[in-house]
């Protein structure tokens, strides 16, 4: 899955809409979270499942179910199935219902071995009449209505419910979707003609996927714990308000990252490892609350303060922390030249509306004094930018020229405009390159957290759901 690897700062408007702490709510904490897997397949017709064999069941609290098994000599196709059906009568395990829908099809019949629920299975007919249905099964049948998906590819075409799940028959479980290999569970979502698949796998496992697509795979081991922790956290909050919920967070597989990290694998799998085995079920609360704990890879030497930039008195484990080590990072200064009037364009969907076409060709114009940077926080971070007439917000500049960060500065060169930035993000929380200096001079996960996330507790997840039971 190349460039699913997200910068912490994309993350960035997300975690800015996170105003408030959140109280935790009462169950236990679910062994498996359900991942869309959104970069692979999301909103398609159809969908390739490489796998042999497919077990198709149900999910039993954290568990599978087996209802049945259908096999293939090549690919299995998924398409979505939502309509009208003639339904048998009748209910069998999978392999009489593959025979029936095989036997019925001699007749001209449009017919797929129909999965319901635990063991039981029947046979749907598509655009057909009930005494036709009936003629061909020998049995009673009615009209049915379905939402799922189709399996073709198999000994007999298949229906299964959007309820359902299916998993891998071949070694460790293991299944591909549209070629990407997946372990655990797969599920579609399906919504008309679309559907985006759905894997439903370990939490921790997950992590173990998410924590290297966060932040660089090669940091040090107390680093990546502080990464997991700060991941785990914002996955219990999700899953403490909707255990269903689904996870769009992009991440590795396993094969995915030993080709990555070619050489240096088992290091880095050791590392990895570490890092989420090692603060298993670790979370951190602010005053035994849920709390936003943003992240970037990278400031400008300093991060900024969670008060300043979001406003008010509510982020007071935020604060501006020095990080002059980032100073010294080889991605810490970026620069682009572009001319004034590419400039203007740019930004033209932030500043004041455009109403008369005359007014887009003074862009032309432009020089340097039509650029000012007219207001920064303490940390530096450009917060008013003005551009001829009207304004724009630092980060509303940063994202129309897509600049690594919002801590920039203007140059003039040759009748362009030179923009110097430094960092990598927004800036506030966790300095993703500090903390990895901060491993590599011995300090611990906690210490990191607590550097920059300052009052803020480690606890046991798995404790805090129990006793909320």
């Amino acid at each position: 899955m190349k460039g699913k690897k997200k910068i912490a700062s994309i993350l960035a408007c997300a975690m800015l809409l996170s105003a408030a702490p959140v109280e935790a709510m009462a169950y236990t904490v679910p062994d498996t979270v359900r991942v869309g897997l959104e970069s692979v397949c999301k909103n398609v017709a159809s969908a390739s499942i490489g796998v042999w064999e497919l077990q198709i069941g149900m999910q039993k609290g954290d568990g599978f179910q087996r209802g049945g098994v259908i096999t293939s000599s090549g690919l299995f196709t998924a398409r979505p199935a939502v309509g009208d059906y003639i339904a048998v009568d009748k209910t069998m395990d999978c392999a009489d219902a593959l025979d029936m829908a095989n036997d019925m099809k001699k007749s001209g019949l449009d017919t797929y071995a129909a999965y319901l629920s635990g063991g039981d299975w029947t046979v749907y007919v598509k655009d057909a009449s009930v005494s036709a249905v009936e003629a061909a099964a020998d049995e009673n049948a009615s009209r049915a209505s379905f939402e799922g998906v189709a399996i073709t590819g198999g000994e007999a075409p298949v229906l299964v419910p959007e309820n359902a799940v299916m998993m891998g028959g071949n070694v460790a479980d293991t299944f591909k979707l549209n070629s990407m290999p997946y372990r655990g569970m797969l599920t579609f979502s399906v919504n008309g003609s679309s559907m985006t698949g759905v894997n439903i796998i370990g939490l921790e496992e997950y992590l173990y996927g998410v924590v290297p697509s966060e932040m660089p795979k090669s940091y040090d081991a107390e680093a990546l714990k502080a990464q997991a922790v700060i991941l785990r956290s914002g996955f219990y909050e999700k899953l403490d308000h909707d255990r269903k919920t689904i996870f769009t967070d992009d991440f590795y597989s396993m094969e995915e990252l030993e080709q990555e990290w070619g050489e240096k694998t088992e290091t880095c799998k050791d590392n990895l490892k570490r890092a989420v085995q090692e603060t298993d079920q670790m979370i951190l609360q602010y005053q035994d609350q849920y709390v936003m704990l943003p992240y970037h890879k990278l400031s400008a030497g300093k991060t900024r303060s969670g008060q300043e930039v979001f406003g008010g008195e509510s982020y007071p484990y935020l604060p501006a922390r020095d990080c002059p080590k980032d100073l010294e990072a080889k991605e810490q200064l970026q620069e682009c030249v572009l001319p004034y009037h590419k400039v203007k364009e740019k930004c033209r969907k932030f500043l004041t509306a455009v109403e008369n076409p005359e007014e887009t060709k003074e862009d032309k114009k432009a020089t340097f004094d039509d650029f000012e940077i007219q207001g920064t926080d303490a940390a530096g971070y450009v917060t008013t930018v003005r551009i001829g007439q009207a304004t724009c917000t630092g980060e509303e500049f940063r994202e129309a020229l897509e600049l690594p960060s919002s801590h920039f500065s203007f140059q003039e060169q040759k009748g362009k405009l030179q923009i110097t930035s430094g960092g990598i993000g927004h800036g506030v929380g966790i300095s993703q390159y500090t903390a990895n200096q901060m491993a590599k001079e011995g300090k611990g996960y906690e210490e990191i957290l607590q550097y920059f996330y300052e009052g803020a507790q480690l606890k046991d997840g798995g404790e805090i759901f129990l006793k909320l039971e």
